[in-house]
């Protein structure tokens, strides 16, 4: 995975907490499916085979889970499941580029 240099605890700002067992597996979809898409892996730590991963697509980083260890604040407070995240994240994507306040049809 390319690393950006930014470390996902270092943003002091929240990110999705996605729950799938595609998440134990280095080799899975999901980070061909991350890399595809511009994410980079913000952690100094590996793979220790959670089924989470903390998403930023503020800054499209992402860090894998750690048992006991919060790497940074969930959105909402509570983990959401991966087609929920691919929703909401198809939702962002449509305004990518776009000012604040416009809107795609």
């Amino acid at each position: 995975m390319k690393d950006k240099g930014l470390k996902i605890s270092q943003l002091h700002g929240e990110a999705f907490v996605v729950y799938d067992k595609q998440f134990y597996d280095w080799d899975s979809q999901i980070f061909e499916w991350l890399k595809k898409e511009g994410f980079a892996y913000a952690w100094h730590k590996g793979n220790f085979g959670c089924p989470w991963a903390f998403i930023n697509i503020t800054h499209k980083i992402f860090a894998c889970g750690m048992p006991g260890v919060e790497i940074t604040k969930a959105t909402g407070n509570h983990a959401i499941t991966l087609d929920e995240f691919m929703i909401i994240y198809d939702i962002y994507k449509k305004y990518e580029g776009l000012q604040l306040m416009s809107f795609k049809q």
